[in-house]
């Protein structure tokens, strides 16, 4: 379950695809071939600056909603400044085989403000991020849909390991064999900091509930001052209606190019709370509901797992 750039184009079984994606491992977490130890234990010394922004996360918990607003809030609230968020937020850990390098290598030189992807865990970013520099919005899903939208991730992306049937994934997942590994460990990394001065901690529930009150948090916590105009400007480019029919956030791009099968699975679905029940059988949930309670298990840290109601404006 490792995105892996030259496999664009390639016609690989899904056995070789097994042999191909599963062999690249660095303290616990898969990551795409091709980085070298010199490159991957280069994360720890990436010069962070002052004004760098990160959105972290777990894949497919909400990092391209987050995104889209905070590119928004960088090009003054104005959607036809916009550009696509896949270009405007480089990819930190992923190998560019245009460069032959992994991607933090290009950046290191990108003009500031450096706006950055990651889904790294929270040991593994940059030790000056860790040290407090730089600022870093996290946001993060309940493990149920997180799980059902990777699966679906997983089956539109011709450069992924894809699985024969959810059961499968699921086990997978629920084991931290999937690309980046075990959910919790991403998630409680970040949760034991969000606190930290530069460290902003989102749930995509919340952004269901109030997109309104989370756009504004975000502006807060980067620093950027607007008018109520400009602000329900960015919230009503934020929709999730919006965003799916919007090329520069629903990733049709590479759709065109065939990195992506639509046929298969849009990159933006549904963008829902409690769509896992239309998958998770009764033993599943049991056994998905006891990993929660055992994993968050004194951490204070709660997920909504139903639907919910978005505030009225």
């Amino acid at each position: 379950m490792i995105t892996e750039y030259y496999l664009f184009g390639m016609a690989l079984s899904t056995e070789d695809k097994r042999k191909l994606l599963h062999n690249k491992w660095f303290k616990d977490v898969k990551l795409a071939n091709g980085l070298t130890q010199e490159h991957l234990e280069g994360f720890e010394t990436f010069a962070v600056r002052d004004d760098d922004v990160f959105v972290a996360s777990y894949p497919k918990t909400g990092s391209t909603w987050v995104r889209q607003i905070v590119s928004l809030l960088y090009c003054d609230a104005d959607p036809e400044k916009d550009i696509s968020t896949y270009k405007r937020f480089p990819f930190f850990e992923r190998y560019d085989l245009r460069t032959q390098a992994p991607v933090y290598k290009t950046i290191e030189a990108a003009p500031s403000p450096r706006l950055i992807k990651t889904h790294l865990p929270y040991d593994l970013l940059p030790r000056d991020v860790r040290d407090g520099k730089g600022k870093v919005v996290y946001v993060t899903r309940n493990p149920h849909d997180t799980a059902v939208s990777f699966f679906h991730f997983s089956q539109g992306n011709t450069a992924l390991l894809t699985w024969d049937t959810f059961d499968e994934f699921l086990n997978n997942f629920l084991g931290g064999k999937v690309s980046y590994g075990d959910f919790y460990r991403n998630v409680l990394g970040f949760w034991k900091h969000k606190d930290d001065a530069n460290i902003l901690f989102l749930k995509y529930e919340d952004m269901q509930k109030d997109l309104y009150k989370v756009v504004v948090s975000v502006a807060d916590f980067l620093g950027k001052k607007f008018p109520e105009e400009s602000l329900q400007r960015v919230l009503d480019h934020c929709r999730f209606s919006v965003m799916k029919n919007n090329p520069r956030v629903n990733y049709e791009p590479l759709a065109r190019k065939g990195i992506l099968d639509f046929s298969k699975s849009k990159f933006m679905r549904k963008g829902i709370v409690g769509d896992w029940k239309n998958y998770f059988s009764a033993q599943q949930r049991e056994t998905a509901d006891r990993l929660y309670r055992q994993r968050t298990l004194g951490t204070g840290l709660h997920f909504d797992f139903e639907p919910c109601e978005p505030a009225k404006l």
